[in-house]
């Protein structure tokens, strides 16, 4: 059955917002033998979004609400993707990817899946543990408050922010020991995992060069996003603040620059 289409006129706001959803009643995907499908064109290199957002409804059997005028241009198949059949969750990542261009992206809604700005996304995604993060589908977002034991937590959130730059996740010092993570699933996993892996006890080594401020300039950026720390001492050298396995490269990278 071809989707119905609904205008909802919110009159707060005066937000005119589409509803596209199949007469069925909306049920949650099975990722068995019955999980939805949805083969792509073969023949074609961009779905426009309002035919893009259509069809999603229908394969995934879902309503979806969204605001048309903050939606425009075309998502682009990659070719990889042409002719492919996608199921079940991979159906709600390919549109979520495909609407990133237009900067807006999918969440759970009550009464279906909204497409919401990237920013509302970000404001409005639930705040979960670590193990819940664990279960949640990758093409929704979420929040995750993350407890540090040893790393510094401003200067890992940076680190962490700069090596996700062009993904441009939101990252936050939130307290002493806390960084506070916004992102998509399947993204945020990986800013997790991360955050444990630089979460480490470090220690501190001493090195003498002849220029400390050209050198430490130099270090500074050549360790940018590894969660070293490079001050120069009183007397002149490079005090260093690292994990333990990063020193043997930090002094090679000391003893090229003499």
């Amino acid at each position: 059955m071809k989707p119905t289409i609904l205008l909802i006129l919110a009159v707060v706001s005066l937000l005119v917002c589409h509803v596209i959803g199949s007469a069925q009643e909306d049920v949650q995907p099975d990722e068995g033998a019955d999980a939805p499908e949805w083969p792509l064109p073969k023949d074609k290199d961009l779905i426009p979004v309002g035919d893009l957002i259509s069809a999603y409804a229908e394969h995934a059997n879902t309503s979806i609400i969204f605001d048309p005028r903050k939606l425009s241009g075309a998502a682009k198949l990659k070719p990889e993707e042409k002719g492919r059949t996608l199921k079940g969750a991979e159906i709600d990542m390919f549109v979520s990817n495909a609407l990133e261009s237009s900067r807006s992206t999918l969440m759970p809604g009550v009464f279906g899946t909204v497409i919401v700005p990237i920013a509302e996304a970000v404001t409005f995604a639930p705040v979960l543990t670590e193990e819940e993060l664990g279960r949640a589908d990758d093409w929704t977002w979420a929040c995750v408050l993350v407890r540090l034991q040893y790393a510094d937590y401003i200067r890992l959130a940076n680190d962490v922010r700069f090596k996700r730059r062009d993904s441009r996740p939101f990252i936050q010092p939130a307290s002493p020991n806390f960084i506070l993570m916004v992102d998509r699933v399947d993204r945020l996993k990986v800013l997790v995992a991360e955050a444990r892996e630089a979460d480490k006890p470090t220690t501190y080594e001493r090195h003498t060069v002849r220029d400390s401020d050209a050198a430490i300039q130099t270090l500074r950026k050549q360790f940018q996003g590894k969660g070293a720390a490079f001050t120069i001492s009183p007397s002149g050298n490079i005090v260093v603040r690292a994990d333990e396995n990063l020193h043997k490269e930090i002094a090679e990278a000391v003893a090229a620059l003499d």
